[in-house]
């Protein structure tokens, strides 16, 4: 789509200058929610990709800033997906989106360097086996299957991307990968490697 164009008036004068208008949030994804993964998907014919759900943080945030008490708080006792931090949701195809990553900006003082972000998907293993993870994150990070944490990398560090390796049972799991994003640059990357496993998005009841 491209992109809206706006006019905008300097003074009593007649000179104009042309401005990009500020972009749209995608649509929010039919029937998603706090804790919803939509139904797993065929896997026959299913998109690849993520819910993409995108928190917004003021610079105040009392655990958020960097040098907070509870800066690398278990992931229990963060409260930096709630709801009411949410900025927009959106289809993400892919959530390996590399160095200078800045998704979220609403205005608020400081923005956009401070967010949070969480996928949701559904992981095929076909066969058990060792599975290879890919996950780099500035700065924290956390990979869970089944609601269970599988690999954790909080606290404030660079942009750094590793390769993790699970035992899996072949099955489908429901995917969940969180990260925040609160000192200096940004970065991150996430994806499944190899022929033995497939992510896609949850199959949603459409509303209305």
């Amino acid at each position: 789509m491209g992109r809206l164009l706006g006019l905008l008036l300097l003074g009593a004068c007649s000179d104009y200058v042309v401005r990009e208008s500020d972009p749209v949030p995608p649509a929010e994804p039919p029937g998603s929610g706090d804790d919803d993964f939509g139904d797993a998907p065929d896997w026959e014919d299913c998109p690849g990709g993520y819910l993409g759900r995108y928190f917004n943080h003021v610079v105040n945030h009392p655990d958020f800033e960097p040098d907070g008490p509870d800066a690398s708080g278990e992931l229990g006792e963060l409260d930096w997906w709630d709801a009411s931090y949410l900025s927009f949701e959106r289809f993400d195809a892919s959530a390996d989106h590399g160095n200078n990553w800045w998704p979220v900006d609403d205005g608020y003082a400081g923005d956009p360097a401070y967010f949070a972000v969480q996928f949701k998907a559904w992981l095929r293993v076909f066969d058990a086996d060792t599975v290879q993870f890919v996950l780099g994150s500035s700065d924290d990070a956390w990979l869970m299957l089944d609601e269970q944490v599988q690999i954790a990398m909080p606290g404030i560090h660079d942009f750094e991307v590793q390769t993790h390796e699970l035992e899996l049972s072949a099955g489908q799991y429901p995917l969940e990968v969180r990260m925040a994003h609160r000192s200096g640059e940004s970065g991150f990357s996430f994806r499944a490697v190899g022929e033995n496993t497939k992510v896609c998005f949850g199959e949603y009841e459409e509303e209305g």
